[in-house]
């Protein structure tokens, strides 16, 4: 009985592992640099949400450099709310990360800085 529960507990970690996606985890900070992007705006046209979009790069089949770019949504909490004025500009962000059942990325930011 006993190893029954080992093995149950060992495969509901195992899953729990597979659901949080790859190299992300919910207790981890993590440190990003890229552009604040508005997403969505009010019947005023004031924007009320952004993202931070920020481009990497990978070699292609090529053997060549390619950009591509990973837009993380900003909770709309106290943190995130200052950066709704700081659209079209460069932030470096820390916060939590989380990807959605749709695999989109957001970010719960602990802090931020404008980069010049």
């Amino acid at each position: 009985m006993k190893t029954f529960m080992v093995c149950q507990a060992v495969f509901i970690l195992f899953i729990m592992f597979l659901l949080s996606g790859p190299g992300v985890s919910a207790q981890d900070d993590t440190t990003l640099t890229g552009i604040v992007q508005a997403v969505d705006w009010n019947e005023n046209d004031e924007v009320i949400a952004v993202s931070v979009v920020v481009t990497d790069t990978e070699m292609n089949a090529d053997g060549e450099e390619e950009a591509y770019n990973i837009e993380y949504f900003v909770e709309n909490d106290e943190n995130g709310q200052n950066l709704l004025t700081l659209v079209g500009q460069q932030v470096k962000v820390t916060g939590e990360i989380k990807m959605d059942e749709d695999g989109n990325y957001s970010i719960h930011i602990k802090k931020y800085q404008v980069i010049d």
